[in-house]
């Protein structure tokens, strides 16, 4: 319910980014953001009405809204550290040490949960789950892989903007594949 304000990431960007790397944004690329925060708004209505709304007292009193555009606050200002980083590497070398701080990190929290419930009780070490975590670690570096690639040929925001449309991605297969329910106004 939450999740689509998001989508409000790139809007950040474009500030972060003008701040702390000079970017300026070109009314066309800034209105293909907003329509992408449109969107992410129109998927998320549970009706007309709570669509001309656009989130309305929802922002201020829903805790779940105000954590995600707290999640989204903080994304626009890694996003535009992790442009930075690759910048003065690689996009490569740069997600590379990313991913295995990332993975030593994860390693020492499934090492610490198997001490915590013993080697038979951790369900973290099971085969299938390792492969699983495998398997999500290599889709996770071949996205930052290409986004850091994307960021050398464009502003954070455009990058960000276009990362952003994966909303409607998964609010799509959220219907056809878990047979989500699809309001008429969706």
């Amino acid at each position: 319910y939450s999740i689509p304000f998001l989508s409000l990431t790139p809007v950040f960007v474009i500030l972060v980014a003008f701040v702390f790397r000079g970017e300026v944004m070109s009314p066309l690329s800034a209105s293909g953001i907003l329509l992408i925060v449109l969107g992410a708004f129109v998927i998320d209505a549970r009706s007309l009405s709570d669509l001309a709304r656009f989130g309305g007292a929802r922002i201020f009193k829903d805790k779940g809204v105000l954590l995600v555009l707290s999640v989204a606050l903080i994304y626009s200002v890694s996003s535009v550290c992790d442009k930075s980083a690759t910048l003065a590497s690689s996009p490569l070398a740069y997600v590379w040490l990313f991913t295995l701080a990332r993975a030593a990190i994860f390693g020492l929290l499934l090492f610490l949960s198997r001490l915590k419930h013993g080697a038979k009780k951790s369900p973290a070490f099971e085969r299938r789950n390792l492969l699983v975590l495998v398997f999500i670690g290599l889709i996770y570096f071949l996205e930052a892989s290409f986004q850091m690639q994307a960021f050398e040929y464009g502003n954070v925001a455009e990058t960000i903007g276009v990362k952003r449309v994966r909303i409607l991605f998964t609010s799509l297969s959220g219907f056809m594949i878990f047979k989500e329910s699809f309001t008429r106004y969706k």
